[in-house]
Parts: C-alpha cells; sequence; structure tokens
C-alpha cells in the first residue's frame, strides 16, 4: 500500500471508506496497516534474524482478516 497516496487526507480518507466497507472502526483498521507495514519491514530487514515478535494480534484480530 506504500507509495499509492499522495497526501496525508487521501490516506485518512482510505482509511474510512474501507473500515466503513468491513464494517468495523476506523482506529482498527489503521492499527491493522501500520501492523502489518511494520511486520513488512522487519521481515525485509537486515536484522530480521535477531527480532523476538512477541503479542497477541494475530489472536485478537476478528475472524474476516485470518
Amino acid at each position: 500500500m506504500r507509495g499509492t497516496f499522495n497526501n496525508g487526507m487521501q490516506f485518512t480518507a482510505f482509511v474510512r471508506q474501507e473500515a466503513r466497507q468491513r464494517g468495523i472502526d476506523p482506529r482498527l483498521f489503521l492499527q491493522e496497516i501500520l501492523l502489518d507495514d511494520l511486520l513488512e519491514r522487519i521481515a525485509l530487514s537486515a536484522y530480521r534474524e535477531q527480532f523476538v515478535l512477541k503479542g497477541g494480534f494475530l489472536a485478537t484480530a476478528p475472524l474476516e482478516y485470518r
């Protein structure tokens, strides 16, 4: 999704529209986008083998995203 928006307003509008279509809170959708981007950056990093990720994001994600 990186590079598809020209400014913050376009990104905010995208988040609101997608969240509305999915029937979820825009803040939850934004959190999903940000965490997904973070995981992608870590996976592509030269330091990826030095990370230990802990948490329950997947466990708390709505079933429709699994």
